[in-house]
């Protein structure tokens, strides 16, 4: 996952946030089943962000079960 994203992910302009930013993604794309050699062949925007976005939500996801968050109606 080596691509010119900072147009997708917030932060990833920041140099010293690039490679845990890129740990994060890549241990989550692995953990919803990609091998290594499919995360590593990576190279489209939209792919990316795809992986972003579902990390993101699952995040939410899971502070909304564990009641750290809470929506109104």
């Amino acid at each position: 996952m080596r691509h010119d994203i900072r147009n997708v992910v917030p932060g990833f302009e920041d140099m010293k946030a690039q490679p845990e930013i890129l740990a994060a993604l890549k241990h989550y794309a692995l953990s919803m089943g990609f091998s290594p050699h499919e995360v590593d062949k990576i190279k489209d925007r939209r792919e990316l962000l795809m992986v972003y976005k579902a990390m993101k939500f699952d995040q939410l996801h899971n502070l909304v079960q564990s009641g750290h968050v809470q929506f109104k109606e």
